[in-house]
């Protein structure tokens, strides 16, 4: 995975290996913390690429679940 920022907007992009899922769920980070119940959803392409935008002020932790 890759990542390049402007601003407060941090953009993920990656690639799934082996069998494609049909959704990838990330947290949304909330000041700062990885909180589990709020998630937003991506959905690769036929090729397993995704890319989404997170706006965060500090680092934060994000967890991925297909």
């Amino acid at each position: 995975m890759g990542y390049a920022s402007e601003k407060n907007a941090v953009t993920i992009k990656g690639n799934t290996l082996g069998k494609i899922p049909e959704k990838l769920e990330y947290t949304v980070p909330v000041n700062g913390i990885c909180f589990t119940g709020f998630y937003e959803t991506v959905y690769p392409d036929s090729s397993g690429n995704f890319q989404f935008k997170v706006f965060i002020d500090n680092p934060a932790f994000l967890e991925f679940r297909f």
